[in-house]
């Protein structure tokens, strides 16, 4: 009995140690965007500051883009608000986390959204 409650007070430390860590790789990303964002930073500074391993979409692949994370999760709901009008988003997508980069008309960076997987 004492051996099963030890087991499982390890499973669940090392759960826990495993959450923060896809933590830190969010809020990794999202420090990373925050300044291009604050400079409302055209496309391609973004591409060579983040990467150019970015997926771009534009609001007619919205709905597609949308059903890959599910319309009522919460990456769903932040493309539906925020892929309109003449907008694009800049999909960055690390093994635990994925980043949003919104652009604008003129595509600079206006908001950043990062999310757990």
């Amino acid at each position: 009995m004492a051996s099963s409650v030890v087991l499982l007070a390890g499973i669940a430390a090392v759960g826990v140690y495993e959450r923060e860590s896809w933590l830190r790789q969010v809020r990794a990303q999202c420090q990373a965007a925050a300044p291009l964002v604050q400079q409302h930073a055209p496309r391609q500074t973004i591409l060579n500051v983040l990467g150019a391993e970015a997926g771009e979409y534009d609001p007619a692949q919205a709905a597609w883009l949308i059903a890959q994370f599910g319309a009522s999760s919460p990456k769903g709901r932040d493309l539906a608000a925020s892929l309109t009008g003449s907008s694009r988003v800049l999909v960055y997508s690390q093994s635990n986390s994925v980043m949003f980069v919104y652009l604008d008309a003129q595509l600079r960076a206006t908001r950043a959204q990062c999310f757990l997987q």
